[in-house]
């Protein structure tokens, strides 16, 4: 009797054993994934939005530099005529 019980208690024992690590691993396992996925999602994300900040950037600076050249060329107009103007009340 005590030989069969011995052996009844080691089966539990190595069962819940095994039972316990198999639990263990796949927490492991899922929160390592888990882990994964965020730190690729976020540099994933964190990728997307530097090259939409960049083409952002990018079709900002070409307005501003549109507008600033038409600025620049109106002024510029502006002068030419202000001296023609000038020189013909002279004349």
């Amino acid at each position: 009797m005590k030989i069969l019980i011995k052996k009844i208690v080691i089966i539990i024992m190595i069962l819940l054993i095994k039972n316990i690590v198999i639990i263990i691993m796949i927490v492991l396992i899922k929160n390592i994934v888990i882990i994964i996925m965020i730190v690729l999602i976020k540099k994933i994300v964190i990728i997307i939005m530097i090259l939409l900040i960049k083409k952002i950037v990018i079709i900002i600076m070409i307005i501003l530099i549109k507008k600033i050249m038409i600025i620049i060329i109106i002024l510029m107009l502006v002068i030419i005529m202000v001296r023609f103007l000038v020189r013909e009340r002279k004349g």
